[in-house]
């Protein structure tokens, strides 16, 4: 939900802000912050409706390996699935239909190209 108010509490500590226009929260939290709670306002703050999460915080795994790249494209709404430690034939798909409509040549892979696009596009 792009340019929505939204409450993130992390360890007791509070972020509070406007999503982005990509409805992206970027915040830096404690390194060992493993859980917190988003409320989003899907309407007008402060009394409109709006949406309650848990969520898990975690370090992400270099972008170059499977499991890394994994967050990121279930991050970006491309992959859909269990956590994977290997290139199997699912995450294989995703890379390539994220490398498609980011017209890169299609290899199914994580070669540099790929892993250097997913790394701008996701941020981190």
């Amino acid at each position: 939900m792009p340019k929505k108010h939204y409450v993130l509490i992390v360890q007791g500590e509070r972020f509070e802000d406007e999503t982005s226009e990509s409805a992206e929260i970027d915040v830096e939290v404690a390194d060992e912050a493993t859980t917190g709670k988003l409320t989003v306002w899907s309407d007008a703050f402060p009394e409109g409706p709006r949406i309650r999460w848990s969520v898990a915080i975690e370090q992400l795994p270099p972008a170059e390996e499977p499991p890394g790249a994994r967050v990121r494209l279930s991050n970006l709404g491309y992959y859909q699935g269990p956590p994977v430690e290997v290139v199997d034939e699912r995450l294989a798909d995703t890379i390539g239909r994220f490398q498609a409509d980011r017209r890169l040549r299609i290899t199914r892979r994580l070669d540099a190209e790929t892993v250097v696009t997913l790394v701008r596009i996701h941020g981190h």
